[in-house]
């Protein structure tokens, strides 16, 4: 059976040489490659052992005097290329021994079956992490000769990494992918031999594959290719007719123990994947003579049964009508580890169903599997394409938007206005912007593995890609632009391609030179930026109305921009410059007078500032809170409005209207209010600006606030300057400094009512006086998964040569560490502040430090907790800060002052228990999800002269409560500090014991 197997595949190779020219001697050329392998897959023990023989034929016009092979598995372990560019992205690939996964191999010949009957010599050599071997070999391989490999290798499977990863297993469910040694590709650019990055994803030479696999009885299969010998139990797990009762009563388990050997067999394919599980149900189609595979487990079948068949079916009709006939005889659509999606030759691997997911990734079958671009060099070629294919199938089918994506009342109320755009496609454009506001743009050539940032990665390979394809449809027209793809899919299939390969096809339908829109946008991050500066509309004598649009181009990136005008009579017109001069004047001659005028009306081009593409938009929305919202019109400055009610114990009822005001959430940024307090009638304001300085640098910002609220008044000017050393990633640098004038306008506002027992007591909170100060604050924060760290270091100098009636200076530091899930479940969190001040004069108790929450200053700036009475006295609210001995709250020094101290040393420690709500009964997890239990103990070092010890100390426990509200994650706190060290703290309480129940509650 090895020998017929052989001289099929040889006969083959031949055969595939003569019908795709690709023998040595014509202009393009590709290597071949045959897999022959032969594994058992044991379960048990996650191992996969087997022998392989491999055939490469060097149809270069190069002698090869080395052969490289990947050894993909290698790359997850602790110290490899892949695990040092994970943690630099502060990702941490393997967590315990399990994950990770090795490839040994065995050598045991090679051979030269074209010249040579004698054995080749060979020297074997690994790189720094065992991710490639290379074989130097002697004599070398000339051009048009065959050489044969054989291996004895094995694989332990490792166990699969939520985080990143594409391979390995969760319970029994295996998904089985770059598993076996692998051939690199010899290109016109040599050996692509790489190691196994973090980033991008694979390059294989196009070749043959006979795999055998011999698994356990109760293990279904799927794989690429089709099955040419044994049974992979499809038929015994087929759901095609069943209900879904039915379904969930098979059981491949109930099967005699023992073993299945089933053989798989491909052809012009460049990688081989398979999947497996004993609780994989199977379904199956056709579409025009290609069988369709659909496998997935029976926890699945209401999502997947019927849906994802059909699905595929759907798929397969549009591309072959859009792009061509389907390029292999079958596909199989597999559940599997990956979340999301992950593409292989005539395969899918999907971690849930999603009707545009199914098309995506058959999709790729064309652009990736038939049309093989080097995906970790020019990952934004296959993937960008496809996405935008995608783009375009769900707006076939289904209209704007994909059915699956079911907004929520809120998100319905804020598409609405912009209804001539899917959900998905505004949000991925909105981001785009800020990708490109970033720092961190590259062009799209740059290669995959140097971007080390998944962020950045997924905005390169997916999101800008997807809208170049966007502009070369709009530039070259939708007719012209499918019959790009058919001729680049006819020209191209079955070979390796670059992006070259694509604008030669492109020129040669758009039958002009393109080079202008390629370079720009592969080797350069050009601005697209066109300006509507003028209009000028007369009515002639012969009553035709003339109108003269001056456009200009302000960014140096050039993309034809179309100019639409429409007339009072709502007819429209639309002229298309070709944006290369710096300016010019386009005519309009209607018959009615112009209504408006709009650059880019589809927002095709990428323009990055659409506010100046005609005359200023603006756009009123009735909502509370913008920033966790993203749906941001790109042509208008929008508005956001709220009106609210409030109380405090002063003026009593306050009626207001919040507005939120920007253009892309970036520029022209106002925060402002308005309050009118009904008993007093007085009105409270505020008045905030940001905008970023970018004359100077894209990442500084001026902010300017004025406000007069809650009986005080403050001016806050400050700079802010970000650093961040990756995109949407940390570390972060932030430093702001800034000048702040605060003074107390009305004494009633200068106190806080606590409750002490039966008694009511006012803490002075507030000293009336004139504060002017300079400050900074410099904040850094840092994640290597498990590991957050956040250090902050603030400064605040008032100086009575500023008009200030304090003379202080004031400097603290404060710096936290969290360990995540090191122990499974629980989070560890430390937390050390220290403080020191010292004022010529008297330095204002809003200022000082205070020992058990934030001061004065801080809690300011949250509008419930300014507000006297706004919050009830026998509410014990604690806001994190300063010492933070929460244990501490409602205690203060004599005569009623609050505790607070000019220096200070704190130290606190939590330690939680995530995911308690398992320990409730099943039937009311759902309710009670988002819970941790919390342990923690304070201390602090405070030299108050009014204590006698100066070391306070509290313990307890207690829960927080996570609930994501509004796009943002809301968290609230209620402890109980149960022990106290100096629970009689001078007059704050009289023979308190030291364990008492107290509580104190917080929401952030």
């Amino acid at each position: 059976m090895k020998k017929t197997w052989s001289k099929i595949l040889y006969c083959f190779s031949i055969t595939f040489l003569l019908t795709t020219g690709t023998i040595y001697g014509g202009g393009y050329w590709q290597q071949f490659v045959s897999y022959d392998i032969d594994i058992e897959f044991d379960p048990t023990d996650h191992t996969i052992e087997g022998m392989e023989k491999i055939r490469y034929m060097n149809q270069s016009p190069d002698t090869l005097r080395e052969i490289y092979f990947h050894l993909y598995p290698n790359a997850f372990k602790k110290g490899s290329v892949m695990d040092r560019e994970a943690r630099a992205a502060s990702i941490n690939l393997i967590h315990s021994p399990p994950e990770c996964g090795w490839l040994k191999l065995n050598p045991l010949s090679v051979k030269n079956l074209s010249s040579t009957p004698n054995p080749i010599e060979y020297y074997v050599s690994y790189n720094s992490d065992s991710t490639l071997v290379k074989f130097q070999i002697n004599p070398s391989v000339a051009p048009g000769e065959e050489i044969e490999f054989t291996f004895y290798f094995s694989v332990k499977i490792r166990k699969f990494n939520v985080q990143y990863d594409r391979s390995g297993y969760r319970d029994k469910l295996y998904e089985i992918s770059q598993w076996y040694p692998k051939v690199c590709v010899y290109d016109k650019y040599g050996w692509d031999a790489h190691p196994n990055h973090f980033l991008g994803e694979f390059y294989g030479e196009f070749g043959t594959y006979k795999i055998s696999l011999t698994l356990p009885d109760s293990f279904i299969v799927a794989a690429t290719g089709e099955v040419v010998s044994g049974d992979p139990g499809w038929q015994e797990v087929s759901v095609d007719t069943l209900s879904e009762q039915q379904a969930l009563a098979l059981s491949p388990d109930k099967l005699p123990r023992g073993k299945r050997k089933v053989t798989f067999y491909a052809e012009k394919v460049h990688d081989f994947v398979w999947s497996t599980s004993p609780n994989y149900l199977y379904e199956s189609g056709k579409w025009n003579g290609i069988s369709v595979h659909v496998l997935y487990e029976k926890s699945r079948f209401k999502k997947w049964h019927k849906n994802t068949v059909n699905a595929a079916l759907h798929a397969l009709e549009w591309l072959d009508k859009k792009i061509g006939r389907f390029p292999y005889s079958q596909i199989t659509v597999a559940q599997g580890l990956t979340d999301g999606g992950m593409e292989y030759p005539m395969m899918t691997v999907l971690g849930y169903f999603d009707f545009s997911l199914v098309f995506h990734e058959i999709c790729h079958s064309y652009f990736y599997a038939a049309v093989a671009n080097n995906e970790h060099k020019d990952g934004w070629l296959d993937e960008g394409l496809v996405t935008y294919l995608t783009d375009l199938f769900v707006t076939d089918k289904f209209g704007k938007s994909d059915p699956s994506l079911q907004p929520s009342l809120i998100s319905r109320l804020f598409t609405k206005p912009f209804k001539d755009y899917s959900k998905y496609s505004m949000v991925k454009l909105n981001s785009l912007y800020y990708y490109f506001y970033s720092g961190f743009e590259v062009p799209l050539g740059t290669e995959c593995y140097l971007l080390n940032n998944l962020y950045l990665y997924n905005y390169h390979v997916y999101i800008k890609p997807t809208q170049f394809f966007a502009i070369l449809d709009y530039l070259v027209g939708r007719e012209k632009f499918f019959e790009i793809l058919q001729n680049y899919y006819q020209k191209w299939k079955f070979k390796h391609v670059d992006y070259k390969s694509l604008q030669q096809v492109c020129e040669a339908i758009y039958g002009s030179s393109l080079d202008w829109l390629f370079n720009d946008w592969i080797h350069k991050t050009p601005k697209v930026d066109y300006a509507c500066t003028k209009v000028n509309s007369q009515r002639q004598a012969n009553g035709v109305w003339k109108t003269d649009v001056y456009v200009k181009r302000l960014g140096d990136g050039i993309i034809p921009v179309e100019v639409q005008l429409i007339t009072a009579g709502n007819d429209t017109m639309i002229k298309r410059w070709d944006g290369i001069q710096k300016q010019t004047t386009l005519t309009f001659l209607t018959k009615d007078r112009m209504k408006n005028v709009w650059l880019d009306p589809r927002d095709i081009i990428l323009d990055q500032n659409r506010f100046n593409n005609g005359s200023p938009k603006f756009r009123l929305f009735c909502y509370p809170e913008f920033p966790s919202m993203y749906y941001i019109p790109r042509d208008r400055y929008s508005i956001f409005y709220w009106p609210q009610i409030w109380y405090n114990d002063i003026d009593g009822v306050k009626a207001g209207l919040k507005f939120f005001g920007s253009y892309l959430n970036r520029y022209y940024i106002m925060r402002n209010y308005l309050w009118y307090n009904v008993p007093s009638k007085r009105f409270d304001y505020c008045f905030g600006y940001t905008m970023p300085w970018e004359t100077i640098d894209r990442n500084l910002w001026r902010h300017l606030y004025i406000l007069n609220n809650e009986g005080r008044f403050t001016i806050n000017a400050n700079l802010q300057y970000n650093i961040a050393n990756s995109f949407a990633q940390k570390p972060i640098h932030n430093l702001r400094i800034g000048i702040l004038h605060s003074e107390l306008r009305d004494d009633r506002f200068g106190y806080r009512k606590i409750k002490i027992g039966d008694e009511i007591i006012k803490l002075q909170t507030w000293e009336k006086g004139n504060l002017t100060k300079f400050y900074f604050n410099y904040q850094y924060n840092y994640q290597l998964s498990p590991r957050v760290f956040t250090l902050n270091f603030s400064g605040n100098i008032g100086d009575k040569r500023w008009g200030s009636d304090f003379d202080y200076y004031r400097f603290s530091l404060d710096y936290q560490y969290e360990i995540i899930g090191v122990i499974k479940n629980v989070r560890l969190k430390f937390r050390n502040f220290i403080g020191f001040s010292s004022a010529r004069d008297k330095m204002p108790i809003q200022d000082q430090f205070w020992i058990a929450e934030a001061n004065p200053m801080k809690r300011f700036k949250y509008f419930y907790l300014r507000s006297p009475g706004s919050i009830p006295v026998w509410l014990n609210y604690h806001l994190p800060g300063d010492g933070n001995l929460r244990g501490y709250t409602q205690k203060f020094l004599q005569g009623n002052l609050p505790l607070t101290c000019d220096k200070i040393a704190a130290v606190n420690f939590e330690g939680s228990i995530r995911n308690f709500h398992r320990a409730f009964p099943k039937a009311i997890q759902k309710w009670v999800m988002g819970i941790d239990l919390v342990l923690f103990v304070d201390g602090a070092y405070v030299p108050i002269d009014e204590l006698s010890n100066k070391f306070l100390l509290d313990g307890g426990i207690g829960v927080n409560f996570y609930k994501i509200i509004l796009g943002k994650q809301r968290k609230l706190r209620v402890h109980f500090p149960l022990w106290l060290n100096q629970p009689n703290l001078n007059n704050s309480s009289s023979n308190e014991p030291s364990w008492k129940f107290r509580w104190v509650v917080s929401f952030q």
